[in-house]
């Protein structure tokens, strides 16, 4: 379990190991959700330590869980936000301040070493809005919350949005935090390759 800071040295090491002879901009490390209050330390210190060995791994890309915006409070949720080195991607709660990119598009290098062979795009979503709204304390994201667009219903706009801007995209890959139920009627939507 990655959730534990005890077992984040052994992920650092892993990933280290596994990335030997690949181009570095190819191994792309990501956490959806609820990274920021999984033990009793974070619930003291709300998420900076998991931030801290987040940015020395590195974690690449992340989007929020329901713990991140229910645990941690918002001004907390703020500085934990601006420490993180890598992309929060925020595709489905527009109404979630500070703004945060909804996507983003990695180009990746060939077998060969051709730079900028293939992009990929990411995208960030989490769980709420619908029957889900109720998860939520009245404070969570800020209030924010109250704005989550739920994920079957956000999926085809965010895909037609990034295919829109970059219409050379390879694939697009959803982080999501959600029910594995929801999981799986995402990937019979047909919008990602």
């Amino acid at each position: 379990d990655v959730y534990k800071l005890d077992n984040m040295p052994a992920l650092k090491t892993l990933v280290a190991k596994e990335s030997q002879g690949l181009p570095h901009g190819n191994v792309i490390k990501v956490l959806p959700g609820d990274f920021l209050a999984p033990s009793l330390l974070s619930s003291l210190d709300a998420g900076c330590s998991m931030v801290k060995v987040m940015n020395n791994i590195p974690i690449d890309l992340v989007c929020f869980g329901n713990h991140d915006g229910n645990d941690i409070t918002p001004s907390k949720l703020a500085h934990r936000i601006a420490e993180f080195r890598g992309q929060w991607l925020n595709s489905n709660i527009p109404g979630f301040e500070p703004k945060l990119p909804d996507s983003t598009v990695r180009e990746l290098t060939a077998e060969d070493g051709t730079p900028c062979a293939r992009k990929v795009a990411f995208l960030g979503f989490c769980i709420g809005g619908g029957k889900w709204q109720v998860m939520y304390r009245e404070d969570a994201f800020c209030g924010a919350h109250r704005s989550i667009i739920p994920v079957l219903e956000a999926v085809p706009g965010a895909v037609g949005a990034v295919r829109s801007r970059h219409p050379d995209v390879a694939e697009i890959i959803p982080l999501t935090h959600q029910d594995l139920a929801e999981d799986a009627e995402k990937a019979k939507m047909g919008l990602f390759d």
